[in-house]
């Protein structure tokens, strides 16, 4: 039986289940890594949100990464815990196996409060991957060349992939001009994909 992976709108927690040490073994909104993208929407609908304007694709289009909360139509809103969320397919793959899964909340000027929560999802998910490495990685943000941004990410590697637990400090000029918001987000990333993203996603 499958795992759900619980985060709270207002009190983020893990749900303390069994010991787990299969990314597939966890949820969010209902998704994990390994379904079918078709077990949730129609074809049609998933072509929709592979040509819509947040749909971002790599160089060699190996993967793209869609979002699955908009809430106008035709799209269908499954968002429940989360601000946002999304996943990562190949946009060849008839099928649309979930190879990455991501949920995310919006810290508005409040990065502490987002540690905070940070801090009680790894403590949570610590008891939970029994076999897991941690990596802990607090630093500038690549994307903000200023160095005023930060990053605070901590990380689970399990034998079939990982997951990343991450708080995101924008800078006050970057949420002025961007109008983006601090953020806490929580992925699952299969070793496909994780592959991909440090050895070709960006080259």
């Amino acid at each position: 039986m499958k795992r759900l992976l619980l985060i709270l709108i207002l009190t983020f927690s893990f749900q303390t289940l069994s010991k787990a040490d299969d990314i597939r073994d966890f949820q969010i909104e209902g998704m994990s890594i390994g379904d079918s993208l078709l077990d949730f929407f129609t074809k049609e609908e998933i072509q929709l949100f592979i040509n819509h304007k947040e749909a971002f694709f790599y160089k060699n289009n190996e993967f793209v990464l869609i979002t699955t909360h908009h809430t106008r139509k035709p799209y269908k809103k499954i968002t429940g815990k989360y601000d946002f969320s999304g996943v990562a397919i190949k946009p060849s793959d008839n099928q649309y196996i979930i190879h990455s899964l991501r949920g995310t909340l919006r810290f508005k000027k409040n990065i502490d409060n987002c540690l905070i929560e940070k801090n009680k999802i790894v403590k949570s998910i610590s008891s939970i991957f029994s076999n897991s490495k941690r990596k802990d990685s607090d630093k500038n943000h690549t994307y903000d060349k200023t160095d005023n941004s930060k990053s605070y990410a901590t990380y689970f590697y399990v034998e079939n992939g990982y997951t990343s637990i991450t708080c995101t400090d924008w800078s006050n000029k970057l949420e002025t001009e961007k109008g983006w918001y601090d953020n806490l987000k929580v992925s699952l990333i299969d070793n496909e994909y994780g592959k991909f993203l440090n050895t070709k996603a960006y080259k």
